[in-house]
């Protein structure tokens, strides 16, 4: 597949999507056991894989059945399990053939997917938006084959003056072109402003609750202030109904 992008600088150039990210460093992820896969006790549990793995068969219908290439994760609070979320759910996706993804880490206070990751270079999201650096070189492939990451980058610009510029939606137009899926890990809903300005250039959102955390009115408060046709479903993280701890289900909502 080959598409026309141009970055915030406005210069244009024309290659075979997440091509030149292919010979580049490589990214090793954190691994848990035989897979790269973490939860909240740092083991890789079997039963947490495949619960992951048919999270991303409902993601991918989803995906297909609405059109959606670029979603937000997301939950009501600090804390409930979403960049674990996120980091998990990108993998299984990226197993797929032919599915490029590409995860970027939007949670620009925080940053809790670039430590997870590692993926500590200089170059990340405030540098495209703050700095106008051209997207590839602030995407880095990873050793998981069809991962891609963006991470947060280094900057002192507050993150909601860059979200509410245009360089935003033009840098998940050109992902969304670019790779199959396009997974962004935000801040909590309602928290800071930069969730609805991050929100408004993807198209669908899933948040994540956690078991006995968080509460019926914290999640319909977060759904009141969220665009209701972009919610594609609620993901409930670490239900303890299952002897080993771990549940990752999927509700649509």
């Amino acid at each position: 597949m080959t598409t026309s992008t141009k970055n915030v600088e406005g210069n244009c150039e024309v290659f075979p999507a997440y091509e030149p990210f292919a010979s580049g460093p490589r990214i090793k992820l954190p691994k848990y056991g035989s897979e790269p896969v973490a939860t909240g006790g740092g083991l890789a549990v079997a039963e947490a894989v495949e619960a992951y793995k048919s999270l991303r068969s409902k993601l991918m219908k989803a995906r297909e059945s609405r059109g959606m290439r670029s979603m937000v994760i997301t939950s009501t609070a600090h804390s409930e399990g979403k960049t674990l979320t996120a980091f998990n759910l990108a993998y299984c996706c990226a197993q797929l053939e032919d599915t490029p993804v590409l995860l970027v880490d939007a949670d620009l206070r925080a940053q809790g997917l670039t430590a997870l990751t590692g993926n500590q270079q200089q170059c990340g999201l405030r540098d495209v938006l703050g700095n106008g650096a051209p997207y590839a070189s602030a995407t880095v492939a990873s050793d998981v084959p069809g991962l891609y990451l963006m991470g947060a980058g280094e900057g002192s610009e507050s993150p909601a003056e860059l979200f509410s510029g245009a360089g935003w939606s033009q840098l998940i137009a050109w992902a969304s072109e670019s790779f199959k899926l396009v997974l962004v890990d935000s801040p909590p809903i309602g928290i800071v402003a930069d969730f609805n300005l991050i929100e408004a250039g993807c198209n669908g959102s899933l948040i994540v609750v956690r078991a006995h955390r968080t509460t019926q009115r914290a999640l319909e408060e977060a759904l009141g202030q969220i665009d209701s046709k972009k919610v594609v479903g609620v993901i409930w993280n670490e239900d303890d109904r299952r002897p080993e701890g771990y549940s990752y289900n999927y509700q649509k909502a």
